[in-house]
């Protein structure tokens, strides 16, 4: 497969290299396992023959004071330079994410399950999101 992250660092200061590395890494992990298909995706739009492609972007307080955020692709919308599916970008702040006690690995999983359609809105759709984040922590971390 082509599947592909690409992992930014967005900032005044340049993250680490080893975040940016493990940023990758899981990400890497996670595509593969979309790839296999041993991931459940509750978006029945996301399919591939060609792989998948998925940006990550590391970020400071200056940009987004969030832990968090992701943005699924919009369905439909061309992307003539990529032979992959876009999945979507995810942006991560470590240093709120660490001031929170919170890991930069899990969040990356949860905004990953997001670009996959999952979400946190009823009782159920928390528990199932909720599964999957700790199946895939359990997996990769």
């Amino acid at each position: 497969m082509l599947s592909k992250v690409s992992v930014y660092s967005l900032g005044e200061k340049p993250h680490s290299k080893k975040l940016l590395a493990i940023a990758e890494n899981l990400g890497q992990k996670l595509i593969a396992q979309l790839e296999k298909g041993e991931q459940a995706c509750p978006d029945k739009n996301i399919h591939s023959m060609n792989g998948y492609f998925c940006e990550v972007f590391l970020v400071d307080k200056e940009i987004m004071d969030k832990n968090v955020l992701s943005f699924p692709a919009p369905k439909d919308f061309p992307h003539p330079d990529l032979e992959q599916q876009p999945l979507g970008e995810i942006y991560l702040n470590p240093e709120v994410i660490q001031s929170q006690g919170h890991d930069l690995e899990a969040l990356l999983i949860h905004g990953f399950l997001h670009l996959l359609g999952y979400d946190h809105q009823g009782k159920d759709d928390t528990i199932s999101m909720q599964e999957q984040e700790q199946k895939l922590l359990h997996a990769f971390c």
